[in-house]
Parts: C-alpha cells; sequence; structure tokens
C-alpha cells in the first residue's frame, strides 16, 4: 500500500512538473524573445544611420580633396591672373571652411550614434541578464513550492495510511 501512494505521488508530482514546463515557463521564454528581437532592431537601425552618416562622411571628404586638387589647378595654370586667383582662393577656402565645419559636425553625430549603440547595448545586455535572473529565481522558487508540495503529499500519504493501518488493526 505504501509503495502504491509513493508511486501516485511520484506520477502526480512529475503531472505537476510538466504542466509547469509545457504551459508556464516557454511564455517567459517567448516573452523573452520578444524583447530580444525589439532591441536586435533597434540596434539594426541605429547601426543603418551610423553607416549612413559614414557615407556622407566619405562622400564630404571627397568633395573637399576635389576642391583643393581644384585650388591647386588654378594657381598653377593662372599665373598671370592673381587677382581672379586670389578671389577664387578666398571661395575655395570658404568652402574648405565650411566642408570642415560639416566634417567637425559629421564626426560628432557618428560619435553621439557610437555612444548610443553602445549604451543600448548595455541597457540591452542588462535587461537580459535581469530576465535570466529572474527567470532562474522563479524557476527555483517554483521548484521549491513543489519539493514542500510533494513533501507534504507524502507525509499525509504516510499519515493516511497509519490511520487506515490502526483502524483495521482495532476491533
Amino acid at each position: 500500500m505504501k509503495i502504491f501512494l509513493l508511486s501516485i505521488s511520484i506520477i502526480l508530482t512529475s503531472i505537476v512538473g510538466f504542466l509547469l514546463g509545457a504551459f508556464v515557463f516557454p511564455q517567459e521564454n517567448q516573452k523573452l524573445n520578444e524583447k530580444i528581437n525589439t532591441q536586435k532592431q533597434e540596434i539594426e537601425s541605429l547601426s543603418q544611420e551610423s553607416s549612413d552618416y559614414q557615407s556622407l562622411f566619405a562622400n564630404m571628404k571627397e568633395e573637399k580633396e576635389e576642391w583643393e586638387n581644384k585650388a591647386n589647378e588654378l594657381t598653377k595654370n593662372n599665373s598671370n591672373q592673381d587677382q581672379k586667383l586670389k578671389k577664387s582662393q578666398k571661395e575655395r577656402k570658404l568652402e574648405k571652411e565650411a566642408a570642415y565645419a560639416q566634417f567637425k559636425e559629421l564626426n560628432s553625430v557618428i560619435a553621439t550614434l557610437e555612444q548610443q549603440k553602445h549604451n543600448l547595448m548595455k541597457v540591452h545586455t542588462a535587461e537580459i541578464d535581469e530576465l535570466v535572473l529572474k527567470y532562474k529565481q522563479e524557476l527555483e522558487s517554483k521548484r521549491k513550492e513543489i519539493l514542500l508540495a510533494e513533501s507534504a503529499g507524502f507525509k499525509r500519504g504516510v499519515n493516511e495510511t497509519l490511520a487506515r493501518f490502526q483502524k483495521s488493526r482495532k476491533p
């Protein structure tokens, strides 16, 4: 009889464990995956913006080099036209300063985006670590609850069996 009750309590515990594992924790796992995917999309978006700004930066650098080359050609070819050359050089200098200012601004934007990306990665990692810790704590809590319930069921079964045994011994 003891073996029968013990086997029934083991079977019931297994069923409870299966139900918890099959229906409770997969939902938590799905929520975790959804958060991770959302964060990945945000990071990919920031990476795309960063690459766009880097491309723009490269184009501006090429323009800067082109303007410097044009200024050099004018100096060589137009040595007799000093006034026109000086005027042209002043214009090129202003354009170069504007390009340099834009270059600085783009570098600042790239640095800001990289910092945001870094901060998002930190937040993302911290959230994942927090979720994993909560999951482990909840899992441990559920495991303890199951063990307590199993222990209580076993004790109740033993008490019932003893009571039945004592009843059967009394005339």
